[in-house]
């Protein structure tokens, strides 16, 4: 993620170095891992393979 040029951060999320923990914790709240892979990059790549 882009954290340049904004002041409006979620609270906790410093950098893209926290991702790992945000991935933890969906795992722990028992998220699926077909939805975790969405979450963190599935939408994006299907977007692009549609414009593209």
């Amino acid at each position: 993620s882009d954290f340049d040029g904004t002041d409006n951060l979620i609270s906790g999320i410093r950098d893209v170095t926290i991702y790992p923990e945000i991935i933890a914790e969906l795992e722990k709240r028992n998220y699926k891992e077909s939805t975790i892979r969405k979450i963190c990059w599935g939408n994006c790549l299907r977007i692009l393979q549609q414009i593209l």
